[in-house]
């Protein structure tokens, strides 16, 4: 692509930008109008074809949702767009959470760009969302009057830059490499976390339980959270969630949620006739509601149970297999099995 011809394009699109906001009509232009008018000619210019389903993605569902744009290279989705009217604000924390939540969920995305066409931000999608520090993956932030003065950074987004891997060298700081996990290897950690809190307050409530019993207790009741929220993004279930059914109650019930979490089990048993929730021992367990709580309202945040691959899944649940819990008096430990300690360890993905 001849630069000098995208530049002038770019140039046609700020000066319409301009004439419609000096004749006083741009703060009308609704979604669909900022789109068709802007952004779109925007992604052409850039060099995305637009009418090839296969290069840009249109109204994408994703959990309960949409994607605007899916800019994709080889058929694979690189970058997320959410669009907005110009008269949005792009800072609004709703938004953002929203837009990279979807982008941190799809492992082959490591980009989300909001825009109005008046402002381009662009974030990196490789960290994990962090709501108390929104704009922490933000890299790119730049309004329309400076397209051209900051051509090189508007030249990021082009599909020669995202197929060349352009984008990536220059944006993915690797002053943030620590906090870069994929949304597999934080999810397997976090259920390493999820399994030993439980194992542990289990084993408390519970001190004659033999590690065998301990195993497929916790095994069960996590299989079962992780089903159910499969389901609930999915929309295959009613009823409250199981995020509503914790924050609607108190701290202080002690164990007393356990009957409340077995009626919904029941329900899932009659509902999908599955093994898995066939009347079990872990149903009759002594565990505190803290726990249960911490547990299930960290797999709502940033997890979308129905965009990360149910490959994926699978390859989480083969690394956090295996392990086995070990006790002692006052502990409980996991630690790899004797089969995978012999073989030099588990990978981790």
């Amino acid at each position: 692509m001849e630069r000098s011809k995208v530049q002038e394009k770019i140039q046609q699109l700020v000066e319409k930008f301009e004439k419609e906001q000096a004749a006083g009509v741009i703060g009308q232009y609704n979604e669909s109008e900022t789109k068709t008018g802007f952004i779109e000619p925007l992604l052409q210019a850039l060099g995305w074809d637009t009418q090839d389903r296969n290069e840009v993605g249109l109204e994408e569902k994703i959990s309960g949702g949409r994607v605007d744009y899916s800019l994709k290279i080889k058929g694979s989705p690189k970058i997320y767009i959410e669009a907005k009217p110009p008269r949005a604000r792009l800072t609004k924390a709703e938004a953002i959470s929203q837009a990279i939540t979807y982008g941190y969920n799809k492992r082959s995305v490591q980009w989300v760009l909001l825009t109005d066409f008046q402002e381009l931000r662009l974030f990196d999608v490789t960290i994990r969302p962090n709501k108390r520090n929104i704009e922490a993956g933000l890299r790119l932030d730049l309004t329309y009057a400076r397209f051209l003065e900051r051509f090189d950074d508007l030249w990021l987004l082009s599909k020669e830059s995202v197929e060349s891997g352009l984008l990536d060298r220059s944006l993915l700081s690797k002053k943030l490499d620590h906090l870069r996990r994929p949304v597999d290897k934080e999810i397997l950690e976090d259920m390493k976390q999820w399994r030993e809190l439980l194992a542990k307050n289990i084993y408390k409530n519970h001190p004659e339980m033999v590690e065998t019993q301990l195993k497929e207790n916790v095994q069960r009741i996590l299989d079962r959270i992780i089903f159910i929220r499969s389901c609930e993004d999915r929309g295959l279930t009613y009823g409250d969630t199981l995020q509503e059914m914790v924050v609607q109650r108190r701290d202080d019930i002690g164990t007393a949620f356990i009957p409340t979490l077995k009626a919904l089990f029941r329900r899932y048993d009659r509902d999908f006739d599955s093994e898995l929730f066939d009347e079990h021992s872990c149903e009759e367990l002594a565990i505190d509601f803290l726990v249960l709580k911490e547990i299930i309202l960290e797999t709502y945040d940033p997890y979308l149970f129905d965009v990360i691959g149910v490959e994926v899944l699978g390859n989480i649940y083969e690394q956090y297999l295996g392990f086995v819990p070990r006790l002692t008096e006052k502990r409980v430990k996991y630690e790899p099995k004797p089969e995978v300690r012999k073989a030099g360890g588990i990978s981790i993905i």
